[in-house]
């Protein structure tokens, strides 16, 4: 593969605290490379070098084999790193059209003077959408941004980053406000993107959704980079990287609790029609967790407890009474919350 973006021995600290110890890392073209790792790993300070918020840094970045000077938001995207941040309210302008919010880097930066009319920025805008696949009519584009969807303010913001063709688009858990059939699709514009020669640095918690449109798996913990793996990637040493052996002894030795009576019991439910039936036992002074990537039925299974879905199959007992909740209020009288 060929290198669009080289960090080497990338350093910062703020004050006393060093959060990046000699961080390298190679992003390379037309593919995407996952970035993992706890609260604290340095993932957000690594993306904000790369994008120019903090300039304090020591290191190295090298974008097509050359060392380039980031220093200012400006500069990270003269140098072809645009950058999508978590919060998707941060990247929407206020009062602005579609349109507008969409062309709103060259409004700025003059490449489209200002005072132009709004029917030129409809016309420019239109170009960019439909190259981007985008289903935006003219009316669409007209209309106040807040007239948007989550999931369209995301693909808006997505594509006011691509038209600039840069070499490296950060996504900083994009999918968080996005339903999961809004993910599959931002997951097949990130293919088109890689098509193109794009390099993506794609950061999330989501295990399935690196495991679906990851090539490279990168690894932090405590500022450094702990694990890198290329497809198929070892999840098990993965998280063990991420967690580090400490945590993980702590985690080992946690004094373990028995209930004292099953208070919920689920026999052979069924929470999709083509999944294993599911038994389990909730007792009385104990925690259960329950945890599963997205998609394993983790809220479907608190829906059918709470009344607000129904079982497919199989029956549960509270107390050892038949248990059939066809409605959250039936869950709150008999104390479920």
């Amino acid at each position: 593969m060929v290198s669009a973006v080289e960090v080497r021995n990338i350093s910062m600290a703020f004050g006393t605290n060093q959060v990046l110890s000699g961080v390298d890392l190679t992003i390379d073209k037309g593919q995407t490379t996952a970035l993992l790792g706890a609260n604290g790993a340095g993932k957000s300070t690594l993306i904000k070098i790369l994008s120019g918020v903090y300039s304090s840094f020591t290191g190295e970045i090298l974008i097509d084999g050359k060392a380039v000077t980031i220093d200012s938001p400006t500069t990270a995207k003269l140098a072809g790193i645009e950058t999508v941040h978590q919060r998707i309210d941060e990247g929407v302008i206020p009062g602005l059209t579609v349109a507008e919010n969409l062309l709103f880097d060259k409004i700025v930066s003059g490449e489209i003077p200002r005072g132009v009319s709004l029917k030129t920025i409809v016309n420019e805008a239109e170009k960019i959408a439909g190259a981007l696949d985008l289903n935006w009519n003219r009316s669409k584009l007209r209309n106040d941004v807040y007239e948007l969807g989550i999931a369209e303010q995301q693909m808006l913001i997505l594509a006011r980053a691509l038209s600039r063709s840069p070499k490296l688009l950060i996504l900083d858990e994009p999918t968080s406000a996005l339903s999961v059939a809004e993910s599959q699709n931002l997951f097949r514009f990130i293919k088109n993107l890689e098509e193109q020669g794009i390099a993506v640095l794609y950061v999330s918690h989501k295990l399935s959704e690196l495991e679906q449109i990851a090539k490279k798996l990168v690894v932090m913990r405590d500022g450094k980079i702990r694990n890198e793996q290329s497809t198929p990637f070892s999840w098990d040493l993965a998280l063990k990287e991420m967690l580090g052996q400490q945590e993980l002894g702590e985690r080992n030795n946690f004094k373990q609790v028995q209930g004292t009576g099953v208070i919920l019991k689920l026999n052979n439910v069924q929470l999709f029609k083509e999944s294993e039936p599911l038994n389990l036992e909730i007792k009385k002074k104990e925690v259960t967790g329950v945890i599963g990537l997205l998609g394993a039925g983790k809220t479907e299974l608190a829906k059918v407890i709470y009344g607000a879905d129904e079982l497919i199959s199989g029956s549960m007992d509270l107390e050892g009474q038949s248990y059939k909740p066809g409605h959250p209020s039936d869950a709150v009288r008999k104390d479920i919350y």
